[in-house]
């Protein structure tokens, strides 16, 4: 019976697949300058950074010394004893690729890269029901599978692209070898498949599948939504967008003229030329305004969205 659900479980895990190189960004990824692709890889970056210490704080939590045992045998691969780390093969390939020690050393996780990283560790929070369970997926999906998934587009990218062949890449050819659903690396499970009989022993029934969908879920939904961001309209457009919807919500509040007022064009301009931590504050404040207005909250400030005095009279000093 654990089998057979373990095999249901394996087939839904596969569909999570499809559905990851579904996302807009693949769709047009060979198309990326080699610019966009480096911006990509640091931001991606972010969560290989946080990758020992996410699974650290996961396995700290488990009652299974099994499933620990799982998470060690991985960490272990992460940190040899000797040679170069993970961490080192990344700088080699990102310097390959055309990165400066510097630009690696120096960038800032996006906002959005920051909240997915929130969003990671929120899932491996303890306590929680079907702790193991739930951790040992989210590790296996965030962790292995989609890695694994990620790191093809990147390798082919390199090859196609750069010309760089898989033979010269330190970090995500192996990567991708060792992560990938079905790999063997020297005869031996590779990372993703080294979960397997663990999850099959711990989904003995069809509640048990279904909190492992649900896991498994919650863990794709958050490592494929770090690609929004890649994926989007150009600012300009979506400034566009943003100032029109907000125009329309705020006619219903308080009529036309105020819709007039919101898309200004200078107002959007000014968005536009803003640094993105800066352009970020300032639409996230607008939307989260009409929220509470829509809650009945603050209702008499909504006059001021679209001016240039709205954050600091709203929300106090921007950052």
């Amino acid at each position: 019976m654990s089998a057979q659900l373990f095999q249901q479980y394996s087939e839904f895990e596969d569909g999570l697949v499809k559905k990851f190189h579904a996302h807009p960004l693949y769709r047009s990824f060979h198309k990326l300058s080699k610019e966009k692709f480096i911006e990509y890889l640091l931001q991606i970056g972010f969560i290989a950074q946080n990758f020992v210490k996410w699974y650290e704080t996961a396995k700290l939590g488990m009652q299974s010394e099994t499933a620990r045992e799982v998470v060690r045998d991985i960490l272990r691969d992460e940190i040899p004893q000797s040679g170069t780390t993970h961490q080192d093969d990344r700088l080699y390939d990102l310097n390959l690729i055309g990165a400066s020690t510097e630009q690696v050393r120096n960038v800032k996780p996006s906002a959005a890269t920051r909240k997915i990283i929130e969003r990671l560790y929120e899932l491996v929070r303890y306590p929680q029901e079907d702790y193991d369970l739930r951790v040992m997926i989210t590790l296996r999906i965030a962790g292995e599978v989609l890695v694994a998934e990620q790191y093809q587009h990147i390798i082919r990218y390199m090859r196609v692209s750069l010309g760089i062949a898989g033979s010269q890449s330190r970090f995500y050819f192996p990567h991708w070898q060792h992560d990938l659903k079905g790999a063997k690396v020297e005869g031996e499970p590779g990372h993703t498949d080294s979960f397997d009989k663990l999850l099959e022993s711990m989904i003995t029934d069809e509640q048990k599948l279904e909190v492992a969908k649900d896991a498994a879920e919650k863990a794709f939904e958050a490592r494929s939504d770090i690609h929004d961001q890649f994926g989007r309209k150009p600012y300009r457009v979506l400034l566009q967008t943003v100032g029109a919807t907000i125009g329309l919500i705020l006619a219903v509040f308080l009529g036309t003229n105020v819709y007039q007022k919101t898309t200004k064009p200078s107002y959007y301009q000014f968005l536009a030329k803003l640094p993105p931590q800066s352009r970020d504050f300032y639409l996230d404040l607008e939307i989260a305004l009409i929220k509470r207005a829509k809650a009945g909250i603050d209702v008499q400030n909504l006059y001021r969205i679209g001016t240039w005095k709205y954050v600091s009279e709203v929300w106090g000093d921007q950052p």
